[in-house]
């Protein structure tokens, strides 16, 4: 049976991403993912957990996560999973995990809190334009987008 190393992650930005650039003019995009879970006690209420992901994607994926995400915002990653080690400067052995984020989707823009408490959208140049799509208008603009055809399937 063949292996396969892919991951998929659902979850929300806990910072702003943070893009660089590699000396050959590659981009880099690192943020932070916060994926929710819970497990039932045996008095019946719930322990909710919180795990924090370090995602990396590079080249199209990291310009685009870095123009459009921000905070807040619920993503999709699609990845893989890449172990790190190194010895520090005392000779401790120090592991990291990391998602290669092959692909990024953002599902929906996410809200922060005003000073006053009232709940805000993200302050982006036009948040509108990248407000996620019913499905509905979201399969009208991929039917404006694909060309008619004479074939007959």
């Amino acid at each position: 049976m063949p292996n396969k190393n892919l991951v998929i992650l659902v979850g929300h930005l806990g910072a702003d991403p943070e893009m660089k650039y590699s000396s050959g003019g590659t981009a880099i995009c690192n943020f932070s993912l916060a994926t929710s879970w819970g497990k039932k006690k045996d008095d019946g209420t719930w322990d909710n957990f919180t795990d924090w992901h370090k995602v990396v994607c590079f080249k199209n994926v990291a310009e685009k996560v870095g123009e459009k995400a921000q905070k807040g915002h619920a993503v999709m990653v699609t990845g893989t999973i890449r172990y790190e080690s190194w010895d520090d400067d005392q000779g401790v052995k120090k592991y990291m995990t990391k998602i290669i984020g092959n692909q990024v989707d953002i599902l929906a823009a996410g809200f922060t809190e005003s000073p006053t408490g009232a709940k805000e959208p993200p302050s982006k140049d036009d948040p509108a334009k990248d407000k996620p799509k019913t499905t509905k208008e979201a399969q009208a603009a991929t039917e404006a987008e694909e060309p008619e055809d004479d074939l007959p399937f």
